[in-house]
């Protein structure tokens, strides 16, 4: 059985010279900012591109936040179910 990859790693500056480089250096989130930069075509999607083209995407979030907000939607569509058929 392989080892375990530990995924918490050191925060870098993106600034540094060793992300400049090495994209993988870069915390994760300003990885996926530049990727969707390179793939989202702004013809076909005029509302994201202005979204990527303003840098929301650009500052670096811990992948904990991301986690917790995709948990939080979920819970709140699991909570607004058991109210409505509670009322029902």
């Amino acid at each position: 059985m392989p080892p375990i990859e530990h995924r918490c790693r050191p925060r870098r500056s993106p600034a540094s010279a060793e992300t400049a480089n090495r994209p993988e250096a870069l915390p994760r989130s300003v990885r996926k900012a530049k990727l969707l930069k390179l793939l989202v075509d702004p013809a076909r999607f005029p509302a994201l591109g202005r979204v990527i083209a303003a840098g929301v995407f650009d500052q670096a979030d811990e992948p904990y936040d991301e986690f917790v907000f995709g948990l939080d939607r979920i819970l709140d569509g699991v909570g607004l179910l058991i109210a409505q058929r509670a009322d029902g």
